[in-house]
């Protein structure tokens, strides 16, 4: 008992069924591998699932709440400009009605010759 390859031995208790089941797993997989390599395995899996949830846990409390904001304050911006874009022309076309008398449709139509 000891160490063991710059390791340590390690006992569990663990039940009949998922013994069963480790073992079909370990005999059907292609290189038939070693208990020790087997378990060696599934524990590294294991710890790469942990700290990937350990990763998502931190990823859904700190980055989706900035880039909740982020996405927020785009979405301010777009409405702004969409109705600065709807508005702008209105008022112009006020100004020329009640300062010049001119209908928006005569003014595009002799702003499309001059441009032309």
């Amino acid at each position: 008992m000891g160490k063991h390859k710059n390791g340590r031995q390690l006992s569990v208790w663990i039940s009949d069924e998922l013994y069963k089941e480790c073992e079909q797993n370990r005999m059907r997989s292609q290189s038939k591998i070693n208990k020790t390599d087997y378990v060696t395995a599934a524990l590294e899996f294991y710890n790469k699932h942990l700290k990937d949830d350990t990763t998502m846990e931190y990823v859904n409390e700190n980055v989706f709440a900035e880039l909740y904001n982020k996405l927020q304050n785009m979405e301010d911006k777009i409405c702004k400009k969409i109705t600065t874009s709807v508005i702008e022309p209105n008022k112009i076309r006020a100004v020329l009605k009640m300062s010049y008398g001119i209908e928006w449709e005569d003014f595009l139509e002799k702003y499309l010759l001059i441009c032309k």
